[in-house]
């Protein structure tokens, strides 16, 4: 699918894609800009002293970039699941049960999106003191992707916690955790780029 149909199908009148699957991308996103700003410090002389450390990061952006795009897929199949057992009759005796079992697998995609973008942060924020001084505004930009990730995984979790038949203490708390991570790397972030910005 190409950047222009995705748009369009997120735009239309369809239950999916919808929120999960444009956070994912944005996951997505984050992380291949980032992977474009270690791309252009590997080999540099100047940083020849961090690009062991460089080549690791390499990897696993490349590796969370493959994975943010199979959860997006991943997030618009189970909600068209739990979609299709919300559609179900309400005197349909399996309804709440399929709808309660379809609302657990539909949190389980957001919920590694929101651990993933934390991840990515606290990566990003790692790779400013060791790239070229020149894409530090891609790195802010890769963050805001993260960030924006982090906080879409977390609103498409609560948005299904009242569906849960079970635990949705433990599930709430356990993504406001994990959002609270991710924000605590955004600021490591911004204070990162800001001290970078301060010796430039």
């Amino acid at each position: 699918m190409t950047v222009e149909a995705f748009i369009e199908a997120l735009a239309a009148k369809t239950p999916v894609p919808g929120g999960g699957a444009a956070a994912a991308l944005a996951l997505a996103q984050g992380s291949a800009l980032a992977a474009m700003v270690v791309a252009y410090s590997l080999g540099k002389a100047s940083l020849a002293a961090h690009q062991t450390a460089l080549e690791e990061a390499r990897r696993a952006l490349e590796q969370q970039r493959r994975h943010a795009v199979q959860l997006a897929d991943d997030d618009a199949s189970a909600y068209a699941r739990l979609n299709a057992a919300m559609a179900l009759p309400k005197d349909d005796p399996t309804r709440a049960s399929r709808i309660a079992e379809a609302a657990r697998s539909a949190i389980v995609p957001p919920r590694e999106i929101l651990d993933s973008a934390a991840e990515l942060l606290e990566r990003v924020s790692s790779l400013v003191p060791i790239t070229a001084p020149m894409l530090r505004s891609d790195l802010g930009v890769a963050g805001a992707l993260a960030h924006a990730a982090a906080e879409g995984g977390a609103l498409n979790i609560r948005a299904n916690l009242s569906l849960l038949a079970s635990d949705r203490e433990s599930v709430d708390r356990a993504s406001g955790a994990a959002l609270a991570r991710a924000l605590a790397a955004r600021a490591s972030l911004d204070a990162a780029l800001e001290r970078a910005a301060a010796r430039s």
